[in-house]
């Protein structure tokens, strides 16, 4: 038979034992709740933004994602929506008026009388910036930058317009 203190040593041994499972069973818990908490805290902070609708992607060197060019003279109106041409204009088109090398006015010089070109870019956002193409003169009417074209730059230039049709 056993003694008062064994079985109060007994008891006390299987009520550590339940009280050591249960801080067991809380620690693997906190282990699985946190991280999956953490998980459900960024889903539901990115949620919104998933969910939106996405804008195009951002040309780098415009600012703003191009989605037309529309292009009127020489043989008509005509729109361009192709994603190459569209890359391949705008970065002609941003490339020759911001590489004014030399640091002239060319805005001084007469307007062009022959046949022009008008182009202009739409973004997105619906703003437009507008160029124009006259013989040897590239004209920012946007930002009111007008820049002397070599033959060659120039014949580039109207090969990529009248290309695109």
């Amino acid at each position: 038979m056993r003694t008062m203190e064994e079985c109060r040593a007994e008891v006390f041994r299987r009520s550590e034992d339940r009280i050591r499972r249960r801080r067991q069973r809380r620690k693997r818990i906190l282990a699985a709740c946190i991280p999956l908490a953490l998980c459900l805290t960024v889903l539901a902070a990115e949620l919104p933004n998933m969910s939106a609708k996405r804008e195009p992607p951002i040309n780098e060197t415009s600012g703003s994602a191009v989605c037309r060019i529309e292009v009127s003279g020489g043989s008509g109106q005509r729109s361009i929506t192709d994603g190459q041409t569209l890359e391949e204009l705008t970065e002609m088109l941003e490339g020759l008026t911001m590489s004014d090398a030399d640091g002239s006015d060319y805005a001084q010089l007469p307007p062009a009388v022959d046949d022009a070109y008008t182009i202009t870019m739409v973004t997105h956002a619906g703003q437009a910036a507008v160029y124009r193409l006259a013989s040897d003169r590239l004209t920012d009417e946007t930002a009111g930058k007008t820049v002397c074209l070599t033959e060659k730059q120039a014949q580039e230039l109207l090969a990529l317009l009248e290309s695109a049709q």
